[in-house]
């Protein structure tokens, strides 16, 4: 009886395997979360920050991991995603939604540094100048240090006194550069414990190095110090005072590759190097960063038209240096601008301005000047003269600039400084070295390599841009123009290693965008980017080590959350980060088919069943 039970329920499994019936069931599956922690993949400014994000993201998942599934990574096609940080993250437009964010707790005492402005490229003989914006929040009769280091020597400082509960400071630091390549620097912030004490650089030495603060941001940059000089052409279309001592000033200045030209009479002119015979020839003049102009009024017509191209088409500076005031075909550069000519027989002041035309220091003297009637509309004082109660041409633009195209055309109306050069009252040469090369710095190059930070993590993303001038500019002027072609390397120091990198067309004509990886293994590479002939190169130093600028965007983010169907909670709210995604994402119940005797695990009952009923006989004596 046992072995007829035993071999019916064998062959009702082996039916059944032959039959291969299939159940249909209701089955309840928990939401598919994405979890990304946003400050960890945009870089951290310091190790308590990167410390306090990993915590609070460690925080929310322990918090979601018992109603969902949770990926700690960007998922399309989960459910909803959370960030953790008071950024976007990169690809912010590809997270699934909706969106819910946690913001890190803004109160206490805290400093940043958001931003940090650095020179495309410094010659070594100049200073660079680099300004930061910070962030201190409830730190008020504090002060906090700032300090720029490189290699660990101190290079400049500045300490600033907070006056609110949240302050964005604005600071200059220097550096002097002792050699060419790419250098990196480090900028630190710092709180001071005590207050009101008066401030000595060993205190700022101290309050870096051994902790007498409450909190602290770093962030580190790298500038590009090369030694390729700044070229210039001076021409004069007759004698001139003031442009002969503006050139010796700058020939002076080994920075300046200076080219000249002075035309003493007709068809007769002493040169300086191999200035083009005319300024009309638009491809000679494009090699020039900067054109100064002597006698202005003395230029033709179709020099006219040819600095205009250089302007519009080359994106260069010129300086007009007047001495004398007469009228001439340059107006078509300056505009109709009426002048007011004044002549003292005492010198008058000329200071220096800066952005908010606040004067700083005398940089020169004059008795004969003129500056424009009304102000020139888009224009900037470069350098105005001392503010009086009696003159009422104080406080005018004696120099200034005004674009004209892709260009800056920089007007100086000092008729007679050259003749106060003496430097225990002047700062002549000072200042027109400044300016020129000011002037020859912002002129853009044949070809413009720049990345989203050239001080990075290993494997750390970095965007790049490539722009081409000639049709970048053309594209202002023309409707038609040519494209051009891009090819960008990658390469270690010494050459062994190369690596492509794709870049193409972004935005507007002759601009083309590339990404890529950074190298895994610390040291110096150089980007080298090729166009038509043209070369530039762009170093990148990936250190371990590097720390980014952290730039709040807590309003924003707050915003982009709720615009995706979600909403942003505080850390100091984290307990209701749940609720909020557990009304919105409710458990799915979805019907699901299944085979079950299509597992392999039914052969066991199978086999045991047959063999039992097999041994059940042999021991009855039964075959």
């Amino acid at each position: 009886m046992i072995e007829r039970v035993l071999r019916a329920i064998a062959i009702v499994i082996a039916v059944l395997g032959l039959i291969d019936p299939a159940v249909t069931s209701s089955r309840t599956e928990r939401p598919l979360l994405a979890l990304v922690n946003a400050s960890a993949t945009a870089g951290m400014a310091n190790a308590n920050d990167a410390l306090a994000n990993r915590l609070l993201f460690e925080r929310a998942r322990t918090l979601l991991q018992r109603d969902f599934t949770l990926i700690s990574a960007p998922f399309a096609n989960a459910s909803g995603t959370v960030v953790v940080g008071d950024r976007l993250p990169p690809q912010a437009s590809a997270l699934a939604m909706p969106l819910f964010v946690v913001l890190p707790d803004s109160s206490g005492v805290h400093v940043h540094i958001e931003h940090v402005q650095v020179p495309r490229r410094v010659n070594v003989e100049s200073r660079a100048v680099l300004h930061a914006r910070l962030r201190v929040h409830g730190a008020r009769g504090r002060d906090v240090f700032v300090t720029l280091r490189s290699a660990s020597l101190l290079r400049d400082s500045i300490v600033h006194r907070v006056t609110t509960d949240d302050e964005r400071p604005e600071v200059e630091l220097a550096y002097t550069p002792t050699s060419t390549g790419a250098v990196p620097l480090v900028l630190a912030a710092t709180l001071d414990r005590a207050s009101g004490s008066v401030v000595t650089q060993a205190a700022t030495n101290r309050a870096t190095t051994h902790g007498a603060t409450t909190d602290a941001a770093t962030a580190s940059v790298v500038i590009d110090v090369t030694d390729r000089p700044l070229s210039v052409l001076v021409y004069d279309a007759r004698p001139s005072w003031m442009s002969t001592f503006v050139r010796r000033a700058i020939e002076r200045d080994r920075r300046f590759a200076v080219t000249s030209r002075v035309v003493t009479s007709r068809n007769i002119s002493t040169d300086a190097g191999r200035p083009p015979v005319s300024l009309d020839e638009a491809a000679s003049l494009a090699a020039y960063d900067v054109v100064i102009l002597g006698a202005p009024e003395a230029l033709t017509t179709s020099d006219v038209a040819g600095i205009e191209r250089y302007l519009r088409r080359r994106g260069g500076s010129v300086l007009l240096l007047f001495d004398r005031a007469s009228a001439g075909a340059y107006t078509r550069l300056t505009g109709d601008v009426r002048w007011n000519h004044s002549t003292s027989a005492t010198a008058s002041a000329v200071v220096a301005a800066d952005v908010d035309r606040r004067p700083d220091s005398v940089a020169m003297r004059v008795t004969d000047f003129m500056v424009p009637s009304a102000e020139v509309a888009g224009s900037h004082a470069l350098a105005l003269l001392r503010p009086s109660a009696t003159d009422r041409a104080s406080g005018r633009a004696v120099v200034w600039s005004v674009a004209v195209g892709a260009g800056q055309l920089i007007v100086s109306g000092a008729l007679d400084a050259w003749r106060f050069r003496d430097a225990t009252i002047s700062s002549f040469d000072r200042f027109w070295q400044g300016q020129v090369a000011a002037a020859a710095e912002s002129s853009p190059p044949v070809l413009l390599l720049e990345t989203s930070n050239r001080l990075v993590a290993p494997n750390e993303w970095v965007d790049l841009t490539v722009t081409l001038r000639e049709p970048a500019l053309a594209a202002r002027e023309v409707s038609a123009v040519r494209r051009g072609t891009v090819a960008v390397v990658l390469q270690s120091g010494s050459s062994t290693r190369r690596e492509r990198v794709r870049v193409w067309p972004a935005g507007p004509v002759g601009r083309f965008h590339g990404v890529f990886r950074a190298p895994g293994t610390a040291g110096r590479y150089v980007l080298n980017a090729k166009s038509d002939g043209a070369t530039v190169d762009a170093p990148i130093v990936v250190s371990a080590a590097a720390t980014a600028t952290r730039t709040s965007e807590a309003s924003v983010v707050a915003a982009w959350a709720a615009a995706r169907g979600g909403l942003a909670v505080s850390a100091t709210q984290l307990e209701s980060l749940r609720p909020a995604v557990t009304r919105t994402l409710r458990p799915t119940a979805r019907a699901v088919t299944w085979h079950p005797m299509r597992s392999a695990w039914w052969i066991i009952p199978f086999s045991f069943l047959l063999g039992a009923e097999w041994w059940l006989r042999r021991r009855s004596g039964r075959a």
